[in-house]
């Protein structure tokens, strides 16, 4: 094998990897800045959920009544919403019969744990899923992912073209 080649082919890997390592950076960037604005969404949420259990009389606290607690504002995509009490006894909104996992909740409810954030498949449905404890128990916020992992497969397919592209360019030009 020539010198010539095997600059020809050193100079192609190199280029491969740094683009393969910037297309990589980008793609988890982006996912990082797409479920980041679900986290925040599902947390300010849960706080608005929160204030209203905080108003509601001491004695005897259940989970906020549904008709108490907030739609999202217009424009905002609503939570699915799941209160869950320290003996692990879900309670749905009138009319919902999809359930979410409990995975921690009922700690989360008993206030043996913190508030945490999982993904979790629901009725077919991938969502991501917020549980924090609010008076009386704890609640379980839930947004599809859908958007997002459509979005995130669209760039990465892009991606993938891009990276094959250059591929392809660097070694024809070589």
């Amino acid at each position: 094998m020539s010198l010539r080649v095997r600059l020809t082919l050193g100079t192609v890997a190199l280029l491969s990897i740094a683009v393969a390592a910037a297309l990589l950076t980008a793609y988890l960037l982006v996912r990082h800045e797409l479920r980041s604005e679900i986290d925040g969404s599902l947390k300010s949420r849960a706080a608005a959920i929160a204030a209203v259990g905080r108003q509601l009389p001491a004695s005897g606290l259940k989970p906020p009544p549904f008709t108490k607690v907030p739609r999202a504002a217009f424009g905002e995509p609503d939570s699915y919403i799941q209160f869950v009490d320290r003996a692990g006894k879900i309670v749905l909104r009138p009319g919902e019969h999809v359930r979410l996992p409990l995975g921690d909740a009922q700690a989360v409810a008993a206030g043996r744990r913190g508030a945490y954030f999982t993904d979790a498949v629901a009725a077919r449905t991938h969502v991501r899923i917020y549980t924090v404890r609010t008076p009386g128990g704890a609640v379980e916020l839930a947004r599809s992912l859908r958007d997002v992992d459509s979005a995130l497969g669209w760039i990465r397919d892009v991606f993938i073209a891009v990276l094959f592209l250059a591929l392809t360019a660097t070694t024809a030009l070589a």
